[in-house]
């Protein structure tokens, strides 16, 4: 049974909020919120909301078949159609609305259609091609091998759709996507990609994990949200103009419901505008997130483990679950919800932890003191526990020692790094070769290339992208000593990782330096089992210990504003 907190957000904190209660507001912060980069909040979103109310007032009047469609609407949909590099796009009422109005007609278009869909495809996606009434092929969870057999078993001339996501809310898994993508272009196979928990997240632009990999130009349709990185509301779909104009015509999900109010559009429109030039909320995103596997992993908590910013914690009962989240919710000030069933199979009960950039290096420590209590408490299983009854995690000692070996990589390069930004202020445009995988070093050497006009134009973001970076640094030297030393340390030296040399080390300014880019390694991609939760602590400590040096030497040259990543 599912019981609803009455929050009350508050403009400025995207991170807390305040629990209503019988004794009065309670202030607590919040780690389960799908506004992952806090842009509900940001000023120039709620300044484009505020003009538009002004001048063309709270709703949009109709559908966009009668009365409702306008200039904000337009405008919109080319921003978005121009961020995914497609030809056009439309715009629903929600990213749910999107993917059933979509994928429920394109039956009508393409006589005795087949599609073949991911086995952990969300709900809508599954509802809307349960609508179309054709016949739905279901593939193993990210498995181009399967994929390939079922299409090739299908007739040549039979038209066919593969539909997936790629990136799964929740276990975090991010799809092969170059694989896939062969794999449905070899056999003539139209592909449908929902990006809704990855738009505003990965790429140049924050375009999602189809331009983070570089295979953008392959993806048929896109399904997307206004709702959660985007920070507004209502949902899109993107592609071919032909095919959007057909969805339109067809799909009863934007046919037959009033459009989005002009400041809703507006400020959607404005969000996008931001993301597509700033780095800065997408990079200090992945340092928590970074920091905060990092920390689970130390604490023997059961992450299950995954290369995107979606931090699932395995508790496998739904009665516990609910207990924990009550606990650390009125003894700890933390708000999580639990994930049950139906939105995950019984027996994987879960929390779903969602950092933010708005999140400070003491919330993180915090929330991780708080989940070791309930653990304990309850007597919650541990990664140990886990891995004893044989269930996967979704880690192996392959997966650590590949870990181990990019982190010393990236130790080389940050050196290099710290020696190039101490002898020229200018060396932020020098193009360098980079250890984080192809796709990253694209986006790298992108960003290398345009640092100087970024760089100018970042300042344009006023007070609020100051206040982020003013963070992270103050952060960074005010509370690595005193919090960290006083909490992770100490864990670390009774599980006899580090000894000695672990006391001189500033372990989360390393894992913010060098694990920032463990994102999208083909060591991430797919599920596998764990050897043991010791080995995970001893390969994270290890590689923290072969990069002090290099962390010692790049905070000293630590500049106020994020690198571009």
């Amino acid at each position: 049974y599912r019981v609803f907190a009455h929050l009350k957000r508050q403009v400025g904190a995207p991170q807390k909020a305040l629990l209503r209660g019988p004794s009065g507001d309670t202030q607590v912060t919040l780690w389960c919120s799908n506004d992952y980069l806090g842009m509900s909040q940001h000023p120039r979103v709620i300044k484009a909301a505020q003009e538009a109310l002004e001048r063309s007032g709270a709703g949009s009047g109709g559908t966009r078949n009668i009365s409702g469609s306008n200039v904000y609407h337009q405008t919109l949909e080319q921003e978005i159609a121009d961020w995914h590099g497609k030809q056009a796009a439309l715009l629903f009422s929600s990213g749910f609305a999107a993917n059933q109005g979509a994928l429920s007609c394109l039956a009508e278009l393409f006589p005795d259609l087949v599609y073949l869909s991911d086995f952990e495809n969300h709900f809508s996606m599954r509802l809307g091609m349960k609508l179309a009434g054709a016949q739905r092929l279901v593939f193993h969870h990210n498995n181009p091998t399967h994929l390939r057999a079922l299409l090739q078993a299908l007739p040549p001339r039979k038209p066919r759709i593969v539909v997936l996501e790629s990136l799964y809310s929740m276990d975090g898994s991010i799809a092969p996507l170059h694989a896939i993508c062969k794999t449905a272009k070899t056999h003539n196979a139209l592909l449908y990609l929902d990006e809704v928990h990855a738009v505003g997240m990965y790429g140049p632009s924050g375009a999602g994990v189809a331009q983070q990999l570089g295979c953008a130009h392959l993806v048929d349709l896109l399904n997307g949200t206004l709702a959660k990185a985007v920070g507004v509301f209502g949902g899109y779909v993107a592609g071919n103009k032909n095919l959007i104009d057909c969805i339109r015509s067809y799909a009863g999900s934007f046919i037959f419901t009033s459009s989005l109010p002009p400041p809703v559009t507006a400020a959607a429109t404005e969000s996008i505008r931001y993301l597509k030039k700033s780095n800065t909320e997408r990079y200090l995103q992945q340092v928590r997130a970074c920091q905060l596997k990092a920390l689970l992993l130390l604490h023997n908590l059961p992450l299950l483990f995954n290369a995107s910013h979606i931090l699932p914690l395995f508790v496998g009962d739904p009665v516990k679950c609910k207990q924990a989240t009550d606990l650390l919710l009125h003894e700890h000030k933390v708000y999580i919800q639990p994930i049950n069933f139906p939105t995950v199979p019984r027996g994987s009960e879960r929390l779903r932890l969602t950092p933010s950039p708005h999140h400070s290096e003491e919330d993180l420590l915090q929330l991780v003191a708080a989940l070791a209590a309930v653990w304990r408490q309850l007597q919650l299983p541990t990664a140990t526990d886990c891995l004893k009854r044989g269930l996967s995690l979704n880690r192996s000692g392959r997966q650590l020692q590949q870990l181990l070996d990019l982190l010393q990589q990236q130790m080389l390069f940050l050196q290099k790094q710290a020696a190039a930004d101490s002898s020229s202020s200018s060396s932020s445009s020098k193009k360098e070769p980079c250890p984080f995988g192809v796709a990253a070093a694209d986006q790298w050497n992108a960003q290398c290339s345009s640092s100087s006009s970024s760089s100018s134009s970042s300042s344009s973001g006023g007070d609020w992208q100051e206040a982020l970076d003013q963070e992270r640094a103050e952060q960074l030297v005010r509370q690595q000593e005193a919090l960290q030393q006083d909490l992770l340390q100490r864990d670390l030296l009774q599980r006899g990782l580090l000894q000695q040399q672990l006391m001189q080390q500033e372990k989360l300014l390393q894992q913010q330096l060098l694990c920032s880019q463990f994102f999208f390694t083909d060591s991430c991609i797919g599920p596998n089992s764990i050897n043991s939760s010791n080995d995970a602590a001893a390969a994270a400590a290890a590689a923290a210990a072969a990069a002090t040096a290099a962390a010692a030497q790049r905070r000293s040259n630590l500049k106020e504003t994020a690198p571009p990543l």
